[in-house]
C-alpha cells in the first residue's frame, strides 16, 4: 500500500495551523513624504512674524525657498522649522478614520540664530469649532493663541523653555483644557535628539508615543475627522521621513 506524499500529509496540517493564526495585512501607508523639497500643494505655513521677516504663507513658499527668506524649508530631506516666533505647518488633507502618523524630529541646539531647546509641538484631528472635523482649521496668522478657536488634540513636547510637557484638547474656547502635564527630565527634551513620533486614531480613541514611549491618552469619543500640523516656536527642527498609514 503507498503511502501518502509528504505534501498531502502536511497540508492539512498547515491549513489548520494558518486557521489557528490568520494572517493580517499590513498596514497601507497612504501617504509618504520625504521632503525632497517643499511641497506648496501639500503643506500650508502659517508664521508668525517679527521685525526681521515678512509673513509667511502656503502661496509665498515654494520648492526653491531659501533660509534667509523663510522660516520653512528643505535640507537634505528634512523639513526644516526655522522660526523667531510661532509657527505652525498644517498638511493640507483631512484625516479619516483610523490612521497611524510617524515621522522623526529633532530640536537642534549648535549656535543657530533661533536655536532653542524648546516646544516640540503638534496638532491633530484640528478643525473649525464645532464642525466635527468637516471644516478645515487654517487661516492663522501663526500667534499661539489664534488656535483657542479650534477644535484639536495638543501635544506639547519640551515647552516654555524646556521646562513643561503637556497634552491638551482644545474645545474652541481659551480654556485649552489641560489632560496631562509633565515637569521632570525623563519627559522633557534633549537637545539633537532624532525623536520618532507615533500618533495613533483608532476605535480606542487617540495615543501618542514618543520613541515607543506611550506618553498620552484619549478615549472615545473623537471628532468623525481632522487635519494634523506641525507646532514650535522660537526654535530650530527638522523633521523626516514623515508617513501615514491606515489601521484596521
Amino acid at each position: 500500500m503507498r503511502r501518502p506524499s509528504f505534501a498531502v500529509r502536511v497540508l492539512p496540517a498547515l491549513l489548520a495551523l494558518l486557521a489557528a493564526f490568520p494572517l493580517h495585512a499590513a498596514p497601507r501607508a497612504i501617504l509618504r513624504e520625504d521632503f525632497a523639497s517643499f511641497d506648496a500643494r501639500r503643506w500650508i505655513v502659517e508664521a508668525e512674524p517679527d521685525s526681521k521677516t515678512v509673513p509667511s504663507t502656503k502661496a509665498s513658499i515654494d520648492s526653491h525657498s531659501s533660509r534667509k527668506s523663510s522660516p520653512v524649508y528643505t535640507d537634505h530631506h528634512a523639513l526644516v522649522l526655522d522660526s523667531a516666533r510661532g509657527l505652525t505647518v498644517w498638511l493640507d488633507r483631512r484625516l479619516t478614520g483610523h490612521y497611524e502618523i510617524t515621522y522623526t524630529r529633532t530640536v537642534l541646539d549648535a549656535g543657530g540664530p533661533h536655536d532653542r531647546v524648546s516646544d516640540l509641538n503638534q496638532f491633530w484631528l484640528a478643525s473649525a469649532r464645532g464642525s466635527n472635523g468637516r471644516v478645515a482649521p487654517f487661516g492663522g496668522s501663526g500667534r499661539f493663541e489664534d488656535y483657542d478657536a479650534l477644535d484639536l488634540f495638543y501635544a506639547g513636547i519640551g515647552g516654555n523653555g524646556n521646562t513643561t510637557t503637556r497634552f491638551r484638547r482644545y474645545d474652541g474656547t481659551s480654556a485649552r483644557p489641560l489632560l496631562a502635564q509633565y515637569t521632570t527630565p525623563p519627559w522633557l527634551l534633549r537637545a539633537n535628539h532624532p525623536y520618532r513620533v507615533r500618533i495613533v486614531v483608532d476605535r480606542r480613541g487617540t495615543r501618542f508615543y514618543l520613541d515607543g514611549k506611550p506618553y498620552f491618552a484619549a478615549s472615545p469619543p473623537l471628532p468623525d475627522a481632522g487635519w494634523f500640523g506641525f507646532r514650535s516656536t522660537a526654535s530650530r527642527q527638522t523633521i523626516r521621513d514623515f508617513s501615514i498609514r491606515v489601521l484596521p
